[in-house]
């Protein structure tokens, strides 16, 4: 299942003011597009759905606008087959656009307007957990169009978890729990490059008392762990952008015994501040 932890800091004094780490599952044969820059959109990195063109997770380097989500799940036999929905990658693609703010600079405003128009729109999206924010404004916002709570929240300083079992804000799963446990003592340590550490807990190197790992994939499933992705950006807004791509030999098979994979690649971009 997709799992994702984000911190945020308003503290000058520590060394990353934002990371988010972001393990992403998905079928197997759908074709994705590794991390880079958009081809129409070179500001905007990350990795790329090819069959709707949005993106899980994305950051502008110009404006300085991050978005990422994921789906909630809803067993099959409750669904409605008869509903065609518009694709959740639309929203993140919008807000990500170098030409998002009319105004030609990173406001609250537009981004509240934004948010109140998804809102107005959540029952043409099948059901997800979204996050929005700005890097440089140090504003971030969840929405999630299956929450108890209508209206969009806040996200204050903190370390959070987010997954498509439950919706942000509720009860953490066991994974969850490692990861915050685990993070919350890295951040402790005060240290600047932490990628490689969050690397280590997302690739499932961690583990708990019970054996937990953050990294997992599940019978019988459709889908399998394909990726990590990691964004680290410090109070200088520059950073680093790390998507490791998870390999298996025979992922038909893979993705019903639940096999992990043999091997990953490693993609990693420099992020250094731009000006809208």
């Amino acid at each position: 299942m997709c799992i994702t932890f984000f911190y945020i800091s308003h503290d000058s004094s520590k060394p990353i003011k934002f990371f988010i780490a972001f393990n992403r599952e998905e079928n197997v044969s759908r074709p994705t597009l590794s991390l880079g820059e958009f081809a129409e959109d070179p500001n905007i990195i990350g990795g790329r759905d090819m069959r709707q063109k949005g993106t899980w997770l994305g950051y502008n380097k110009k404006t300085h606008n991050i978005a990422f989500l994921t789906n909630y799940f809803i067993p099959y036999f409750i669904r409605n087959p008869t509903i065609t929905y518009k694709s959740r990658g639309e929203i993140t693609g919008k807000f990500l656009k170098t030409d998002f703010f009319k105004q030609g600079v990173a406001n609250k405003t537009e981004i509240l307007e934004y948010l109140r128009q998804i809102k107005n729109e959540k029952k043409l999206y099948p059901p997800f957990n979204l996050v929005l924010g700005n890097i440089k404004l140090m504003k971030f916002y969840y929405f999630g169009n299956k929450h108890r709570f209508e209206e969009y929240l806040i996200v204050e300083s903190g370390l959070y978890s987010m997954c498509n079992y439950n919706m942000f804000f509720e009860n953490m799963n066991e994974r969850e729990n490692l990861g915050v446990e685990y993070l919350e003592k890295l951040i402790s340590e005060g240290k600047k490059d932490v990628v490689n550490e969050i690397s280590e807990l997302m690739m499932g190197k961690i583990s708990g008392d019970d054996k937990t790992t953050v990294f997992k994939n599940f019978p019988l499933f459709t889908t399998l762990t394909m990726t990590t992705s990691i964004l680290a950006i410090d109070q200088n807004n520059d950073g680093v952008f790390r998507e490791i791509t998870y390999l298996y030999k025979f992922p038909l098979l893979a993705k019903i015994f639940a096999s992990m994979p043999y091997g990953h690649t490693k993609k990693e971009i420099k992020i250094k501040d731009e000006q809208i």
